[in-house]
């Protein structure tokens, strides 16, 4: 249940069942104009003159029970400096550099390598850079098997790939590689902006379900690096180009999950 308090400026997401019961609150503080929420969105009304600015501070709470945990950083600005903080810096400054002459590609590395920090649970850390990530934002915030295990993956530059695994993994030997890689691209296969799922032939073909037609940029982050394995290095260039062009027309360089 969702639950918007205008006089408060907060919104409450609540989830309860039996001996269940979990909540999220998102609090907004010093807004430069007042929130309104409606058909799922916060937004503010702004009327800037020129030279103005505009300012608002969003703070959110988890509540488990009685126990509610606060944001790490708070908008006070002695707060904007914390061990988090810190923490992300150091991931970032160690992290695997890129530089292209392609603006696209620059911005889209460079907004997956923050996002994977931003994924790190940090109440699990092993040591300043040995920690857990979370399966996934915003509904997988936690340790959850398989998906934590390939956020892990990419993490040292690898990705995943439904029929392009073969190719990845090895299982795929070097005479049948050429073939797998010639199928893959073929039109019933290429979309344009990514290898499909399923086939556009295949009569279950639906490009907006799941596992039958969509495309999935992570996965076919693995099938390029299985098409650079087995030495096809301008076909694997050619499914990076094509995705990263895909996520300049999302905002922020966010592409979807598929």
């Amino acid at each position: 249940m969702t639950e918007w308090h205008e006089k408060r400026g907060e919104l409450h997401t609540s989830y309860s069942y039996r001996d269940f019961d979990r909540r999220f609150i998102y609090r907004l503080r010093n807004s430069g104009s007042s929130p309104a929420y409606a058909n799922g969105r916060i937004t503010f009304e702004i009327d800037l003159e020129p030279g103005a600015t505009w300012h608002a501070c969003g703070d959110y709470l988890l509540v488990q029970g009685a126990r509610i945990r606060a944001s790490r950083r708070s908008y006070a600005p002695e707060h904007h400096d914390t061990a988090v903080d810190r923490l992300q810096r150091q991931w970032l400054s160690q992290a695997t550099a890129l530089t292209s002459a392609n603006e696209d590609v620059y911005r889209l590395y460079r907004q997956a390598v923050e996002d994977m920090g931003a994924l790190r649970l940090f109440d699990h850390d092993f040591a300043p850079d040995v920690w857990v990530p979370a399966a996934g934002v915003p509904w997988f915030v936690t340790i959850f098997g398989r998906d934590s295990l390939m956020v892990s993956l990419q993490n040292m530059l690898v990705h995943a790939g439904n029929a392009g695994h073969a190719l990845w993994s090895g299982i795929a030997s070097a005479e049948h590689a050429a073939q797998v890689v010639a199928r893959l691209l073929q039109p019933d296969m290429w979309s344009g902006w990514g290898i499909w799922t399923l086939a556009a032939s295949n009569p279950a073909y639906n490009p907006f379900a799941y596992q039958r037609g969509s495309v999935w940029p992570h996965d076919n982050g693995i099938i390029a690096l299985g098409f650079k394995r087995h030495g096809f290095a301008a076909e694997a260039a050619r499914v990076f180009r094509d995705i990263s062009e895909a996520a300049s027309y999302f905002v922020g360089y966010w592409p979807p999950e598929l």
